[in-house]
């Protein structure tokens, strides 16, 4: 698998990102890749299984709502996630908001996958970006699914 910013993967792209599509064209390997990153915003439809809202446990005994979310790829190679939030227990009452960001990278391949670095925690997640124009998230053990705003 080829590692690059960002793919020209013909209609699967252009159909995702329009009006973004194909610009430069270089060669690495067999694969071309565009050098022309990506810029979309997606809605939190989804946890898992579960359309939003929707309660999850992040840590033992707390139960935490979302409520609703976005993530979005924007074209200076940089990332964001964030999800609003109520956690609630015996002892605990409290909102607030979920945020992770950082750089972004795409890989060759069907489906496009993006390794996310988000610096500020040491981390990489990965996203994968249906044909359908949804991306799946995967972090800390849930699946995030979004659909294109």
């Amino acid at each position: 698998m080829k590692f690059a910013r960002t793919l020209c993967l013909g209609s699967l792209v252009a159909a995702l990102f329009a009006p973004a599509g194909c610009a430069e064209v270089a060669m690495v390997g067999a694969a071309p890749i565009a050098v022309v990153p990506v810029n979309q915003q997606w809605s939190l439809d989804r946890v898992g299984a579960w359309r939003v809202p929707v309660s999850i446990e992040t840590t033992p005994g707390v139960s935490r709502e979302i409520s609703a979310g976005t993530f979005s790829l924007r074209d200076d190679w940089t990332w964001s996630f964030r999800y609003d939030h109520h956690d609630t227990s015996a002892t605990t009452d409290t909102r607030g908001t979920f945020t992770a960001s950082g750089s972004y990278a795409v890989y060759s391949g069907e489906p496009v996958v993006a390794t996310l670095h988000d610096a500020a925690a040491n981390a990489d997640y990965t996203a994968t970006l249906a044909s359908d124009g949804s991306v799946d998230l995967v972090i800390g053990g849930y699946t995030y699914h979004f659909i294109a705003q």
